[in-house]
């Protein structure tokens, strides 16, 4: 088998790049930035779909997300930093057992329709996101199947080979 020759920089066909879903400048209503991977990655009528429902925060250090015994109030699209899943052992001991950066979603759950999760997530490196009420997700999740095979690729990308993040 004969290799090819890699193209010359001018004959690359820029137009790729450009359509990639990745490439698209998004920002909220405010006109705060977004660089969250599943955000970024929807039809531009799912995006305009799920808008106004998108409230930005700040993520500081060990800020708490969620506390396991008390159900999914919000989900969160991070931009920037990293927030721990950690579950309480048996013994009292905390387990990390992912981590989410801007390629993921915290709440996972809600993409099925449910409120409870095994875990607590607490943000290890600041940073900033959206976040949407879970009842507000579960209703935007009926108009926007790209958005809702977004979260469950992650789900399932997550329980398969665990959480890995690129920040």
């Amino acid at each position: 088998m004969t290799p090819r020759p890699h193209p010359k920089p001018s004959e690359v066909n820029l137009h790729v790049m450009a359509s990639s879903p990745l490439s698209v400048a998004r920002s909220d209503i405010h006109g705060n930035t977004v660089y969250s991977r599943i955000l970024l990655s929807i039809p531009d009528e799912e995006y305009e779909a799920i808008l106004p429902h998108l409230e930005f925060i700040e993520l500081p250090l060990h800020q708490s997300l969620h506390e396991s015994p008390d159900g999914l109030e919000y989900g969160y699209f991070l931009n920037l930093g990293l927030t721990s899943l950690v579950i309480k052992t048996q013994d009292g001991r905390s387990v990390e057992v992912g981590i989410v950066g801007r390629e993921g979603f915290v709440g996972v759950p809600l993409a099925a329709g449910l409120t409870l999760t095994p875990y607590r997530a607490v943000v290890q490196a600041k940073g900033n996101g959206f976040r949407i009420k879970a009842e507000v997700l579960e209703v935007t999740l009926s108009v926007t199947p790209s958005l809702r095979l977004r979260l469950n690729q992650y789900a399932q990308a997550r329980h398969a080979g665990g959480a890995v993040s690129r920040v």
